[in-house]
């Protein structure tokens, strides 16, 4: 029987974890499903883990290669997948029972749809543990979708594994081997594909934030990667919808990336070239804390109001 579900799970370094993991998946009570588990060269009883667990359930298959880093992994789940549907989960995360139910429900009773987003508890059991979650909608044309989108920052959260994809959005799209934040790089290639998105207010990811993980390791270079990735958004969304506050928004939460940059003690600076007036930045949909830090940009202009923030937060 073909699996409508192809679930990847790239694996490394994860092996107080990764048990957790897997049960969270075969506890689901959707079953079409199969479940590639790509274990990345781990160094660690990975390999052995997803053996075994193999050895149990005829629906879990194991991808063993030398390490190549998470986009590469995921590019081997994703060259093997024999689903109509496929989605990812990281190996230290869990999905709350039910949740592939719900939303393979969803999908399969409207095949039009080509994107499917769920809820995420970000950062799961921290202090700064929060649900990422909005409220329900269609978007069926590619021009909704992108105002859609904007409107709720999707920028902001363009996580590979809280969404359902139709495989064929992957027919000659990956991930970029060698980049941290390979989601953001990929997300608009996938968004241009789609026509129809939704998204689901059913089911759960939990993602938790480790010591050591790859986002809280990230390093200066990582962060270059991830301003150099966000303008390359930037550039193609603004094209995608009217000029507006939305398009404000992400240029200030670019913006922001810049700041750390420096903070890290980069000197790249380039950030895209836009004017922000007082009246923008206090309309834009951030924070208060945000809206404050950013006071300074109209007054000092980009290159100025980059090396206040980098002093001020010395």
């Amino acid at each position: 029987m073909i699996p409508t579900l192809s679930i990847i799970v790239p694996v490394y370094r994860v092996e107080a974890h990764l048990a957790a993991c897997i049960e969270s998946i075969l506890s689901q009570s959707y079953t079409n499903f199969e479940l590639l588990l790509v274990n990345d060269g781990s160094p660690d009883t990975c390999g052995d883990i997803c053996e075994q667990y193999a050895a149990k359930d005829k629906r879990i298959k194991v991808i063993h290669q030398e390490n190549g880093g998470l986009s590469a992994a995921r590019n081997s789940g994703i060259e093997q997948a024999k689903g109509i549907y496929i989605t990812f989960v990281d190996s230290d995360d869990t999905i709350a029972p039910h949740t592939y139910l719900s939303n393979m429900q969803l999908l399969l009773n409207d095949s039009s749809i080509d994107l499917l987003e769920y809820p995420a508890h970000i950062h799961y059991q921290s202090p700064n543990s929060y649900i990422l979650s909005e409220p329900t909608f269609h978007a069926n044309s590619n021009r909704v979708l992108y105002e859609k989108w904007m409107a709720q920052k999707g920028y902001t959260h363009t996580y590979a594994w809280n969404k359902i994809y139709k495989r064929k959005l992957f027919a000659t799209t990956r991930f970029p081997v060698g980049k941290i934040f390979e989601d953001v790089y990929l997300i608009w290639k996938i968004l241009d594909q789609v026509n129809h998105y939704y998204y689901s207010d059913k089911g759960m990811y939990y993602y938790f934030s480790r010591p050591g993980s790859i986002t809280q390791a990230a390093t200066g270079k990582d962060l270059e990667d991830l301003l150099t990735a966000n303008i390359a958004l930037f550039t193609h969304v603004k094209d995608k919808v009217d000029e507006s506050k939305d398009l404000t928004t992400l240029y200030l939460y670019i913006l922001n990336i810049q700041i750390d940059v420096l903070r890290k003690g980069s000197k790249s600076l380039q950030i895209p070239i836009r004017k922000v007036s007082y009246s923008d930045l206090f309309h834009a949909n951030l924070s208060l804390r945000t809206k404050i830090k950013n006071i300074f940009l109209p007054l000092l202009g980009i290159r100025r109001h980059c090396r206040l923030m980098k002093m001020l937060h010395r």
